[in-house]
């Protein structure tokens, strides 16, 4: 089910590429693990944003643990949403904008939870916060799948000479 969310908000994300095309994304390690794949609100994504925004780096691991507790609840938290629609969205692929903007609503009002808790009390601050989040996931996930097929591109070459 992770997988399924982690797609639609990929996809999604892609979306939004043009509209931060102009922003400047810190490079981070390329560390194309599962776990930083699959988190909602991998670690040094998240530093990166809070850097960014100029939020106090004392606050940064607080933060963090706080995001990595909720990571593990967003699915229950969108099933719990979308159990009284009919058709349900998460099991409907025609439903699938709709599952999406479920699924960003309720990692955005967990976001800014979290945030509001650290003094981040400005929604337009929060959603954009979690727009670069969403981009800077979407970016390396793109970065992790290039790295990929030129693997397998390279492997498959030295098999065929």
């Amino acid at each position: 089910m992770k997988a399924l969310v982690i797609l639609h908000l990929l996809a999604f994300s892609f979306s939004m590429h043009q509209s931060f095309a102009d922003q400047q994304v810190v490079e981070i390690e390329e560390d194309c693990s599962k776990d930083l794949i699959l988190s909602y609100f991998p670690e040094k994504i998240v530093n990166n944003v809070l850097q960014s925004y100029n939020i106090a780096q004392e606050l940064w691991p607080a933060i963090n643990e706080d995001l990595k507790s909720q990571d593990a609840i967003i699915v229950s938290k969108v099933e719990d949403k979308t159990k009284s629609m009919n058709p349900n969205p998460l099991r409907d692929p025609a439903q699938k904008d709709i599952a999406v903007n479920i699924f960003r609503e309720t990692l955005y009002e967990t976001f800014s939870d979290v945030m509001k808790k650290y003094g981040v009390d400005s929604p337009e601050q929060s959603q954009a916060m979690m727009n670069q989040i969403q981009y800077e996931k979407a970016e390396h996930f793109k970065r992790c799948m290039d790295k990929r097929r030129e693997h397998s591109r390279i492997k498959n070459s030295q098999v065929n000479e």
